[in-house]
């Protein structure tokens, strides 16, 4: 019989736990902002977890993703919200905060299912209302 040889290949992607995207060492968090489109709230709440994350020392934000509801293509409306979810299986990320310029029971229901998703993988779900955090314990789910 001929013996046949096989390469192995090594995989590119490491296959370590820490895959942080920013400084080793720093709280990693990730922005999500659900907001009608030509309000311009986006930009302001983009403006509001910049300045959440800057009042915390020990973080580091990583990104900020917008959705925008009541779209002519809703099939776009929940982008980043899926974006979000898989960034946090990644588990590159260490707190996600929401920021809607939506009425409590649209932020309670977008947080229902994320929240969900970030005790799977601990990473800490904060609502931001008002430039003020409100955690996961702050709501019943």
């Amino acid at each position: 019989m001929n013996s046949k040889n096989v390469i192995i290949i090594p995989t590119t992607l490491s296959n370590q736990s820490n895959r942080y995207l920013g400084t080793p060492g720093k709280t990693h968090v990730v922005g999500y902002a659900r907001v009608e489109k030509g309000t311009g709230a986006g930009v302001q709440i983009r403006k509001n977890i910049r300045q959440l994350i800057a009042d915390q020392p020990e973080w580091e934000l990583v990104y900020v993703t917008t959705d925008y509801y009541q779209t002519q293509n809703q099939d776009l409306t929940y982008r980043s919200f899926f974006n979000i979810c898989k960034t946090i299986r990644s588990g590159c990320v260490d707190v996600l905060i929401i920021y809607s310029a939506n009425n409590w029971e649209e932020d309670y229901a977008i947080a229902e299912w994320l929240f969900q998703l970030c005790r799977e993988y601990g990473i800490k779900g904060y609502i931001a209302r008002n430039n003020s955090l409100f955690s996961v314990c702050d709501f019943r789910l």
